[in-house]
């Protein structure tokens, strides 16, 4: 309302001016200056707007950061190399623990020479456990932007694969002769791995994703004994396994919280079908070997964790 009122005072002054030549120049004058008055409030009330606007901004990005923040290089990177234009990029410490289906084949060749010929007096026998073997991974993430990038990592692990109650029993007389063994079996888990990591959902604190890999593995058995029982004798023996070496697949989801805690789940494909050993019984009359046995790291389930600075 009063600029309205001010507006109809400049309007009549005007006409005044016209009508009262003598009037007009300080008339005028004093127009101006109202004019001017205008303008510069005008002025203020616009500068009062884009501040208010710039703070509006600052409040959203203190939010939830832009796409150009999630884009840039982190300078408070401690280990330079561990530096990337995308704050995904850094150098990574974690652990996995998986769960695995562990297959015992074994295969008794325990022959009997009779005039009906040479028979195996024992068969073959398939057993499972769950093994769950635990690894120490250590790498390096690479995104070429926020929502695709790559993972390299090394890993160390040890897996317990013993197993008690491993039977053979006599063919077709069960009840007469049953073969029982127990396998302690130790091993060393290690390889390298690469991986191709896809976001789905990417936000400051809330990343989740796809990844498939590919690696070469190996596996190592420490510490081996195998513990024979027959016809109420025992026999102990310590057994060795050959290391075994070959390629992975492993296919699964990631999701990072507040970019550096990483989790990941996924199925672990071995391309290489276990380690056999001899089974060998001695005693006071000498040493026979009797058969193999064939322990099987199946393919494996995992759960990880992974911290990245």
């Amino acid at each position: 309302m009063a600029k309205l009122n001010r507006i109809m005072a400049i309007v009549t002054g005007v006409f005044i001016g016209l009508c009262n030549p003598t009037f007009a120049e300080t008339e005028m004058s004093k127009l101006q200056r109202e004019l001017d008055d205008l303008k510069q409030e005008k002025q203020v009330i616009e500068l009062q707007a884009e501040i208010q606007r710039l703070k509006n901004q600052e409040s959203r990005a203190a939010i939830t950061p832009s796409s150009n923040e999630l884009a840039k290089t982190n300078q408070s990177d401690t280990f330079g190399f561990c530096k990337g234009e995308s704050v995904h990029t850094g150098c990574f410490i974690g652990l996995d623990v998986q769960y695995t289906d562990t297959d015992y084949s074994t295969s008794i060749d325990f022959m009997e020479t009779s005039n009906a010929g040479t028979n195996n007096l024992f068969g073959s026998s398939l057993k499972s456990i769950a093994a769950f073997p635990l690894n120490l991974n250590i790498g390096w993430q690479y995104f070429f932007s926020q929502d695709y990038g790559i993972r390299i990592k090394g890993y160390l692990g040890y897996a317990n694969y013993s197993s008690g109650d491993i039977n053979t029993a006599i063919n077709g007389m069960p009840e007469l002769i049953n073969m029982n063994m127990s396998l302690s079996s130790h091993a060393l888990n290690y390889g390298l791995s690469a991986t191709f990591l896809y976001n789905l959902i990417n936000t400051y604190k809330h990343t989740f994703g796809f990844d498939v890999g590919l690696g070469f593995e190996g596996t190592s058995f420490l510490d081996n004994s195998l513990k024979v029982a027959m016809l109420e004798t025992s026999y102990n023996q310590n057994i060795s396994f050959a290391s075994q070496f070959g390629f992975t697949a492993t296919m699964g989801i990631h999701y990072f919280f507040k970019l550096n805690h990483q989790f990941f789940a996924y199925f672990k494909y071995r391309g290489y079908d276990g380690a056999r050993s001899k089974i060998t019984l001695t005693n006071e009359v000498g040493t026979m070997d009797i058969g193999t046995i064939k322990v099987i790291p199946s393919s494996s389930y995992m759960l990880g964790y992974a911290y990245k600075f």
